[in-house]
């Protein structure tokens, strides 16, 4: 028994909305470890190991943020890739189930 995949625009309209909403949300919290005052904490050891942390995780959130909105981006083209495919064969099935069994469609050539 085969599993079927099953796909539609309003699909991918969701999916690229969810990365969209997750990138503003890094985005936030990218800015939030930035204006994180590591003074707060006390001892200027400690104060130099909370500022690393922050800048790390400044760094990989951004990281994560850049790759959720390339995500969404070629969803996008995707999602505009399969609405042009089914308008296409949506187009081309109703021409032949117009047609007759086995007529032909005049030739498109000039002689």
């Amino acid at each position: 028994m085969g599993a079927d995949l099953y796909v539609t625009s309003a699909l991918i309209d969701e999916l690229r909305g969810t990365l969209t909403s997750v990138t503003g949300r890094l985005d936030g919290a990218r800015r939030a470890l930035g204006s994180v005052d590591p003074a707060v904490v006390g001892a200027a050891p400690l104060t130099g190991q909370v500022h690393d942390y922050a800048g790390s995780w400044q760094y990989g959130v951004s990281q994560l943020g850049q790759h959720a909105q390339q995500c969404a981006q070629m969803l996008a083209r995707v999602g505009a890739a399969f609405d042009q495919v089914d308008a296409q064969l949506s187009s081309e099935l109703r021409g032949a189930g117009s047609r007759q069994p086995g007529s032909r469609q005049p030739s498109n050539r000039q002689h």
